[in-house]
């Protein structure tokens, strides 16, 4: 067996040694640059140290700036918010300046967070010991938008989407409506059309009486947009108008109620008061046609005035106990339309949880009526003659969000005399035949005539209380806005609802008349 041969590396490696040691050099020499390199690299870790501490600075002040501008605009906006009577305030939107400047801030925040995380370049170091100079720091150009900078009526006003909501809405199609405002208000491509179709699927929410709908929907358009939560409108003691409607039909309750009292209550005979005050009890043979009535009434758009509401929530509530199996079922069908037609949410959906541990009764999901209950001490004595005008209800609007005053390009030169003017109010839901407003806008242009004003006279279409116009009772309307202008009759509508206002100026009313939507 042959022996291997030593390893001859230990000899190398010990002869450079040797001759290292024997010529007397440095072996840290050997690595040449060491010093200047690592003050290369401490001067970079100072640069960056300073740099890092400079970006934290702009981006505190940044979110300082932004955090100023919001608080700014809502003092302002709760500072011009009107008292009392509605002002010609424009609705204020998101105009392109200031979107484009709160993008402008995010985009630089967002870049200044990144290159904070980001890694050190490596040529953040200039060769031979001194440092490079850093890119120059960003050039940041705050715009200070106006607070109540609005967008144009112009720029929405014809958009396609929004009048295609409108004319759904007008049409009764709502949940056709509402789909398509909430796609739009979902597009973050286009900020201003977004804020605006949020508002006006709150206006929608609003004419169809879906209060929590509201509330939810207005929390989320708020802290979307940076703007003051809308209020859902109140009405005020001090206002002018009546506040109740007038009834023309008045049923009152017996102590007893049974089906022979309910008898007429279908077609032009339906009451629209009903007095539940001297009510003590319902009897079986009711519970079936007065449902269907309460059920009938929630579904159609249309005001009843109520007294006595207490009494009947008390009477239906003691004929439905909770845990007794032995109940019938209509008993507790009958209590949840009367919550429903009166909109008591809360108290609906704990009723439907009892009547579903007690009798199985499958709970039927919460829906807003279209009906709307004026609630009422007492009604009157007797119904009054049918020729007598009814009355309104006001939405108030000292509490509703801004909106735009003017609702298209209607010449701002005025008269140079004023005439006499009138006021007439419309209220509710206008569909078909409109012979009765009309008759009332006549009655309004005879008085002006017979008032010598020596000017030009003024008509006043007060619609705060208008919840929808259809196509029919807008072109009724338009002809007779025709007529009036022939006759040297100015006309202006006040407190419109935004998508009643699109309709006007769909169907070309704006052009004929003044519109000012709702404050």
């Amino acid at each position: 067996m042959e022996a291997r041969p030593a390893s001859t590396a230990p000899v190398r490696w010990w002869a450079a040694l040797w001759r290292r040691w024997r010529g007397g050099v440095d072996p840290a020499e050997d690595v040449r640059g060491l010093p200047e390199e690592r003050a290369a690299l401490e001067a970079a870790l100072r640069l960056k140290r300073r740099h890092d501490e400079e970006r934290h600075a702009e981006l505190d002040e940044l979110r300082a700036l932004r955090l100023r501008q919001q608080g700014q605009r809502a003092g302002e906006q709760r500072g011009a918010a009107p008292s009392g009577q509605g002002g010609d305030e424009a609705w204020a939107v998101p105009a392109a300046p200031r979107a484009r400047t709160a993008e402008q801030i995010e985009r630089i925040a967002a870049q200044m967070a990144e290159q904070l995380t980001a890694p050190a370049p490596p040529d953040a170091a200039a060769d031979g010991g001194a440092p490079r100079r850093g890119r120059p720091r960003l050039a940041i150009d705050l715009v200070h938008a106006e607070p109540h900078a609005a967008v144009e009526p112009q720029g929405w006003l014809g958009h396609p989407a929004l009048t295609e909501a409108a004319v759904a809405y007008a049409n009764g199609r709502f949940d056709a409506a509402r789909r398509s405002l909430e796609a739009l208000e979902a597009d973050a491509r286009q900020p201003a059309l977004a804020c605006v179709a949020g508002r006006l699927r709150l206006d929608l929410l609003w004419a169809l009486g879906d209060l929590p709908g509201f509330e939810a929907a207005a929390a989320d358009w708020a802290e979307r947009f940076g703007r003051p939560p809308p209020v859902w409108p109140v009405q005020h003691a001090e206002t002018a108008a009546p506040a109740r409607p007038v009834p023309q039909r008045i049923w009152r309750a017996p102590a007893r109620l049974s089906a022979s009292a309910l008898t007429g209550w279908d077609g032009a005979s339906e009451p629209d008061a009903l007095d539940w005050r001297g009510l003590e009890a319902v009897e079986d043979d009711a519970l079936a046609p007065l449902t269907e009535a309460l059920e009938r009434w929630a579904a159609q758009p249309r005001v009843l005035s109520m007294a006595g509401v207490e009494v009947l929530l008390r009477v239906l509530k003691a004929a439905t106990p909770s845990g007794r199996r032995d109940v019938a079922v209509g008993w507790w069908r009958l209590r949840l339309a009367a919550l429903r037609l009166l909109e008591r949410r809360a108290a609906y959906e704990l009723a439907a949880l009892d009547a579903l541990a007690s009798v199985g009764l499958a709970p039927v999901p919460w829906s807003v009526p279209r009906a709307r209950v004026v609630e009422v001490d007492e009604l009157p004595a007797e119904a009054p003659s049918p020729a007598a005008p009814q009355g309104t209800v006001l939405a108030g609007e000292s509490q509703f969000p801004a909106m735009p005053t003017a609702l298209a390009d209607w010449p701002a030169e005025a008269p140079a005399a004023r005439g006499a003017s009138a006021s007439v109010i419309v209220e509710g839901v206008l569909a078909g035949d409109v012979g009765s407003t009309l008759a009332r806008l006549e009655e309004a242009w005879l008085r002006l005539q017979d008032a010598d004003g020596g000017g030009m006279p003024l008509l006043v279409i007060d619609a705060q209380g208008l919840q929808r116009l259809d196509f029919a009772a807008a072109g009724a309307l338009l002809q007779w806005l025709l007529a009036a202008r022939a006759r040297g009759l100015r006309v202006q509508w006040h407190g419109v609802a935004p998508l009643i206002g699109l309709l006007l100026h769909a169907v070309g009313i704006d052009e004929v008349a003044e519109v000012r939507l709702r404050q």
